[in-house]
């Protein structure tokens, strides 16, 4: 019968500490890498040998999913066992062990021996390809989602600053608008729009708005800036600014188009994704995000499992001089829960049992959010069934 032997990561910034133990305790390597290829190599060459001598090696990190990446997609690809551990649970092991002077290989051997004790109760970390895709696409577009409104936020603040005009007038039915953006690429400031001409900006606009906006646009803007009498200082700053910010709005949005079409053109290939998108409400970026996180939902025994994951399902927050208080476990996936929120919201719209549920939740005293996440809850039996029976979710009137 194989034997374990149980390895520690301590990652830092450039580098990994590495530490090794057998079952009985005993030291078997103590090492440092750098976080580069080569050295991500030579580690698994180590632990493929360390498996060619009877050893089965079980590699653990601190942190969450990712916070190795990409060494612990390599090692998954070797057969090579990862679990990741809550830093949490970590720093009560360390706490439990006694404070010692703290060090990069003492906090590796910190998870290995945690690894060691507690090895059969921690789940093995699983990579599905499409899972990892549908993780790192829906995670991106939510980042460029985000900056995305920052700069449009700031683009205002910055206009209303020294042009108002433009944003408050019909003109500017979003300041979204690749048409207003490219708009203030070229002409960030009324100087600017009044040393062209009208037929200048027609064209111009024409072009950019795909002939559905033209001469009477130009006229309004021309208008406009042809009001504007007084400048603030530093104008040429601020119409930097400007520039910058709708260049960089620009980009975000091609490349946020560009991730849909890649999210949209991978859902059409996953029966996972269609069936989540059979619930009314549901849209491929946020199913794509859910199941991205969920990896597998054969790790999911129990819907309880599943909604404990995603932040549904509080645990007791009650003390000596409290009762009756609740609290999301710090152990939920925030990207989850954001997702299965999403879904629910758009969800109480377009489904009739799910509005009366939000109605009957708000009739008993619960704020808008809490209604939405006691649904959400249910959408969580709703998308565990429909895992468990390899079905669709079929709308009944």
């Amino acid at each position: 019968m194989n034997a374990f032997c149980f390895v520690g990561l301590d990652i830092g910034h450039y580098n990994i500490a590495v530490y090794i133990i057998d079952e009985a305790e005993n030291k078997l390597a103590n090492f440092t890498i750098k976080q580069t290829h080569q050295d991500y190599q030579q580690l698994i060459d180590k632990l493929l040998q360390l498996k060619a001598d009877g050893l089965i090696p079980i590699v653990a990190s601190e942190g969450h999913d990712g916070n190795l990446a990409p060494l612990d997609e390599y090692l998954l690809n070797e057969a090579i066992l990862f679990k990741p551990l809550h830093p949490t649970a970590v720093n009560r092991y360390k706490d439990f062990l006694g404070a010692r002077h703290k060090t990069d290989d003492y906090d590796a051997y910190v998870i290995a021996d945690f690894l060691r004790t507690q090895h059969a109760k921690i789940p093995v970390h699983q990579h599905q390809k499409n899972s990892a895709e549908f993780k790192n696409l829906s995670r991106t577009y939510k980042t460029f989602s985000k900056t995305k409104t920052q700069f449009t936020n700031q683009l205002r603040c910055e206009l209303m600053s020294y042009f108002p005009e433009l944003v408050t007038d019909s003109i500017c039915s979003t300041i979204t608008s690749k048409t207003f953006l490219h708009l203030l690429v070229e002409y960030p400031t009324p100087e600017h729009v009044r040393n062209s001409s009208v037929e200048e900006l027609t064209v111009f606009i024409g072009k950019h708005s795909k002939n559905r906006l033209g001469r009477r646009s130009a006229e309004k803007l021309m208008q406009l800036a042809e009001s504007v009498h007084r400048y603030p200082s530093h104008l040429d700053t601020k119409a930097l600014v400007v520039q910058t910010l709708a260049q960089q709005i620009l980009t975000l949005t091609q490349n946020l188009t560009q991730l849909e079409k890649q999210l949209k053109t991978l859902a059409k290939e996953s029966l996972e994704i269609q069936r989540i998108t059979s619930i009314p409400g549901a849209s491929v970026i946020t199913a794509a995000r859910l199941l991205g996180e969920l990896c597998n939902m054969n790790r999911f025994k129990t819907e309880a499992k599943l909604a404990m994951y995603c932040g549904l399902s509080p645990v007791s927050d009650d003390s000596g001089k409290r009762k009756g208080f609740h609290r999301t476990t710090h152990r939920a996936n925030k990207v989850a829960k954001d997702a299965i929120m999403q879904i629910a919201e758009s969800n109480r719209r377009y489904c009739a049992s799910s509005t009366r549920y939000y109605l009957k939740k708000r009739e008993a005293g619960l704020s808008h959010w809490q209604a939405v996440k006691c649904l959400a809850r249910q959408l969580i039996r709703v998308i565990f069934a429909l895992f468990r029976d390899d079905t669709f979710f079929c709308h009944q009137s």
